[in-house]
């Protein structure tokens, strides 16, 4: 269950987020899984290494954010905004990315194993090392990007 002092913080805005991230020691486990984040605006926001499993992030404005090393595996990120985000080593196993635009987004050694990427903008991605085991790329907008993947 997500973690409410978390939940309160991200929820007053970006700028407030981050400064308390910056004071917080670098190995806290943020926890903000299982919660509705839809249509919220976290542009530039810094959720490396947070526990986003299961959350509700339709629609969400992440661009430019920090996301390495997050879990946001079986995650909603249906028509989720995510241009230049850095999604490096984050695990995204089964999470729902079905529109999403993910340009010039990092996905360096990212677990995308059995997501669905159906219909996404990947243009300039840069998906060296991902997994993409089984995942759906039908359709998917996949324009310059660079990639050494995992397909099994």
């Amino acid at each position: 269950m997500a973690n409410r002092e978390h939940v309160g913080l991200l929820k007053q805005g970006v700028a407030q987020w981050n400064e308390w991230r910056e004071q917080q020691p670098e190995d806290l486990r943020i926890d903000l899984n299982n919660i509705d984040l839809s249509s919220i605006h976290l542009g530039g926001a810094n959720l490396s290494k947070a526990d986003l499993s299961g959350s509700d992030l339709r629609k969400a404005d992440l661009c430019e954010s920090d996301l390495s090393s997050a879990l946001l595996s079986k995650a909603n990120l249906r028509e989720a905004l995510l241009n230049s985000v850095d999604l490096g080593s984050a695990n995204l196993s089964k999470a729902d990315l079905h529109l999403a635009i993910l340009s010039n987004t990092l996905l360096i050694d990212a677990d995308l194993s059995r997501a669905d990427l159906s219909s996404a903008l990947l243009s300039n991605a840069d998906l060296i090392d991902a997994d993409l085991s089984y995942a759906d790329l039908s359709y998917a907008l996949q324009l310059h990007f660079l990639i050494s993947t995992i397909f099994d």
